[in-house]
């Protein structure tokens, strides 16, 4: 039976750091290659953004692979690059290169957006 998926989105956490700042952490939200330019991603960063505003966070965090796009992505909605790490084990075990089956390290980078 073909799979149909076109978007994937994770819930949001919402956590209080140590200086009382409330911060939310997108998880996941990916966009089926074929569906890109619907504005579909677009609309669910909003989403999540305006979602995490209005339970008090005052920054939302973001982690993506730096080979898919993500980056630039956040970038262009205003988030800013504060970190980047490159990844040799992911999830315990190796990170495989889906064409020639050999493992690779993956960069993720950690972008921050101001929800005020």
């Amino acid at each position: 039976m073909p799979s149909f998926d076109i978007v994937r989105v994770a819930p949001a956490d919402i956590t209080k750091g140590l200086n009382s700042a409330v911060f939310g952490e997108l998880h996941q939200l990916y966009v089926d290659p074929k569906y890109q330019d619907l504005r579909i991603g677009k609309t669910l960063f909003e989403i999540a953004a305006d979602h995490l505003a209005a339970r008090g966070c005052e920054q939302m965090f973001i982690n993506t692979m730096s080979v898919n796009g993500g980056t630039e992505f956040y970038q262009q909605r205003g988030s800013v690059l504060v970190a980047q790490v490159v990844e040799h084990n992911l999830r315990g075990g190796n990170v495989r290169d889906n064409t020639k089956g050999r493992a690779h390290p993956v960069s993720c980078d950690y972008l921050v957006y101001s929800l005020q």
